[in-house]
This record gives structure tokens, sequence and C-alpha cells, in this order.
């Protein structure tokens, strides 16, 4: 699992011209991997007021309709913050916090979509972005133990591909999502907080194991 690279906020600090009044009204995309220039005009904003420690700020932003449109651009937007190498680790940390923060145990949404990322967060070399991405699965632990029926955000928006190849995509059922935070990621909390090669181990002996028992004894219904 590598961290992905994205294109560091390209706006100057000598600009003039105040980066609030550059924000849209609405994306051309829904999801922030598919909308770059907008990302980078919206990152200088909140990389900014995370450095500031400008609580009122993260909060105007949040609630900008840019946000609102769609339940989906807050936490890709948080997403791809924290796997951006170049930024810093409490502004990678912050937007990992961020996530849990939005996520309510009665949400019907699946976020499944935003495993990888998280375990991601997990390999950081840097301690604080480890102990983020633990919480982050605690709270998802959470919403995948309520009897909500939910829906998976993301399915067909997350990322800028032909739509041909994103209908081949496999999403996992629920009890599987459950199953994997429940029996295979929360007991090794603890551990990845620790070293941030173990999730590595952990991902690793799941796929070597696969196949070698039934998926309903694998991963059993709840």
């Amino acid at each position: 699992m590598m961290e992905v690279e994205y294109p560091n906020p390209t706006i100057s600090a000598t600009m003039t011209v105040d980066p609030w009044s550059l924000i849209p009204s609405e994306l051309a995309n829904p999801s922030f991997f598919a909308s770059p220039t907008e990302y980078n005009i919206i990152s200088e904003i909140y990389s900014v007021a995370v450095t500031t420690s400008n609580r009122s700020n993260i909060e105007k932003l949040f609630s900008s309709p840019l946000f609102l449109s769609s339940p989906l651009s807050l936490p890709t937007f948080l997403a791809r913050t924290w796997i951006t190498l170049s930024y810093s680790t409490s502004i990678r940390s912050a937007a990992l916090t961020h996530f849990a923060d939005i996520i309510s145990p009665d949400t019907t949404h699946d976020l499944q979509g935003f495993l990888p990322h998280i375990l991601v967060a997990l390999c950081a070399a840097e301690k604080p972005i480890r102990e983020a991405a633990c919480t982050v699965l605690t709270q998802l632990h959470q919403v995948y133990s309520s009897s909500t029926k939910h829906s998976i955000i993301g399915l067909m928006e997350m990322y800028a591909e032909d739509v041909a190849s994103l209908n081949t995509l496999k999403w996992l059922s629920i009890p599987e999502v459950k199953w994997l935070l429940t029996h295979v990621l929360l007991p090794k909390l603890a551990e990845c907080k620790l070293d941030a090669g173990y999730i590595h181990r952990v991902v690793g002996e799941i796929l070597n194991h696969a196949g070698k028992k039934s998926k309903k004894e694998q991963y059993p219904s709840p």
C-alpha cells in the first residue's frame, strides 16, 4: 500500500485576491479526486485554517454550499488531503480527525469506498496519522454495528474513470465490511499505532488465506 502524492496547492503566497472569493458554488464532479482545480483552492484555505488553529474558518468552510450539495464532497476532500505526502503531519492527521467527526453512528451512508484511504493512513510513518486513522476505523465500526440500512456513496463518482471500468468494480456486502472491521482491523489497532508496517502483515495474511474458506464461512451474517 503506497501513499499517493498529489500536486501541492499552487496558490501564490503573494496573491492579493482573497482565496475565499475563489471558492466555487458547486463542483463539476462531487468527488474531489476528480476536481483538481477546486481542490487546490479549498485545500489552501483548509491548510491555513488548520495550521493557525482557526476552528471558525474550518466550520465556515465545511458549511459552504460546495460541501453540502453531495455527501461525497467533504469525505473525498478530507481523504485526498490525508493521503497527500506533501502536507504536514498536523494537516493530514487533522483531515482524518475531521473525517471521524462527520461520521454519525446512525448514518445511512456506506463509506466502504474510503477504507483503502484509511489503510494508507495506517501505513504512514508519522504516529499521529496512524492514531487518527485508528479513530476513524473505530467510528466506522459503530456505523456498521447498527441495524440501519446503508447505501454506498461514491459508487460511480469517486474517481474520474471511464463508466465502463466503473461497472466492473466489486463492492463488499455489509456483512463483509463488518467482518473486516470487527475481526481483522479493530483487534489490531494497538499494533498499528505502534508499527507503520503492521497493517501490511495483517492485510497480507488475509490475502494469503483468501479462497480457503467459503464466503459464508469467511463472512458470517450478523
